[in-house]
């Protein structure tokens, strides 16, 4: 629980908060000491220390938990599909490979809880698009197929909160777009119809606090004359409704989106020309947007997921074919690093948290 942000603040306060025992020495409290982690904002790692610095601060929550990747192209020519999974770990970097699919495919979607994550749609090695469902289990990395969504299409988009996924438009090929969406219990994996997009378009990302899930970007047309859009769709899980939300800063496709209850960001993309590293950082609480850190590398086509303090954006496209980069946001503070890379190249997985931080 966070410390208070005003008025008389004691030394014990921050020792309840931080850790340490009897004496307590302010100087124990520097930011990359043994009681404060590296990096905690306002608070020094050297020279003047005052109580006041820890006003309204808390110890940041543990990195557990993985970001699923599923899926995807995984080799430079852009042309070699897969059904692997890698779990890319928080705390560590560190990857590992998962259960594979039972389908290889490229584009899906995916949605989950903190039990289960639903991977759905994408195409097949023929590029034909899919309407199969598989259901992920965390605790014990097992594998089933599930429903099936209500069209076949892939380059969709998804978010969800604890209870239900959003599978929001797509391609039921790479030359028509779809403003269906489906949603997915993931208790009983029950698919009902949602109600449609603004517009019929693939390629867009997704980002969802409990209550509402924040659908952005996209485009429509085909390979010869795509419209690229900055538009955002805003879906109220509570009431199965579409409102029309704040645009992004730049139209493109191909972006990818992650957030926590209060932020999401939505970063990369494509817009016709070249991949971007432009990121927008979109505040649930009042419909607003702002400029966000860019990117460490352009690129499009990425798994994005992450829990309460940090989004993931893994993979991707770039010129040289598929990408191992990773880039690590803080929501709180707009910042990105470099994380550690992937043991695997993959762009245009399905990506979904074990530990999702917005519900």
């Amino acid at each position: 629980m966070a410390l208070q942000s005003n008025g008389l603040i004691k030394l014990s306060d921050i020792a309840a908060e931080f850790g340490g025992t009897p004496p307590l020495k302010l100087g124990n409290y520097y930011a990359g000491g043994t009681f404060v982690p590296a990096g905690l904002i306002g608070v020094p790692s050297s020279g003047l220390i005052k109580l006041s610095d820890f006003y309204g601060k808390a110890k940041p929550i543990a990195q557990v938990g993985y970001l699923l990747l599923a899926a995807g192209t995984i080799d430079s020519n852009n042309s070699t599909m897969t059904s692997g999974t890698q779990k890319y770990f928080y705390e560590t970097g560190s990857s590992s490979a998962g259960v594979s699919l039972g389908q290889t495919k490229t584009n899906p979607a995916a949605a989950g809880n903190a039990q289960v994550g639903f991977i759905s749609g994408g195409y097949d090695s023929n590029l034909s698009a899919l309407s199969s469902t598989e259901k992920y289990t965390f605790d014990n990395d097992a594998r089933v197929a599930s429903t099936a969504l209500g069209m076949a299409r892939g380059s969709l988009a998804s978010c969800g909160n604890a209870t239900v996924g959003l599978f929001a438009g797509g391609s039921p090929d790479f030359f028509v777009q779809t403003n269906v969406t489906d949603l997915i219990n993931y208790s009983t994996a029950v698919r009902t119809s949602g109600s449609v997009l603004s517009a019929s378009m693939h390629g867009m990302a997704a980002c969802s606090n409990a209550t509402i899930g924040v659908i952005g970007g996209g485009g429509y047309g085909d390979f010869s004359q795509f419209t690229y859009l900055a538009s955002t769709d805003r879906y109220v899980y509570s009431n199965n409704n579409r409102v029309s939300g704040t645009a992004l800063s730049t139209a493109r496709m191909y972006l990818a989106a992650a957030g926590n209850i209060d932020f999401g960001f939505f970063v990369g993309g494509w817009a016709g020309a070249s991949n971007l590293a432009v990121s927008d950082k979109y505040i649930h609480a009042n419909n607003t947007r702002v400029a966000g850190a860019s990117l460490g590398m352009a690129r499009r086509s990425m798994g994005a997921g992450g829990n309460a303090l940090n989004g993931i954006f893994a993979g991707g496209q770039v010129p040289a074919g598929s990408s191992n980069f990773v880039d690590r946001y803080t929501y709180a503070d707009n910042t990105r690093v470099t994380g550690t890379a992937l043991t695997v190249t993959r762009e245009a997985p399905g990506a979904v948290s074990s530990t999702p931080g917005h519900f």
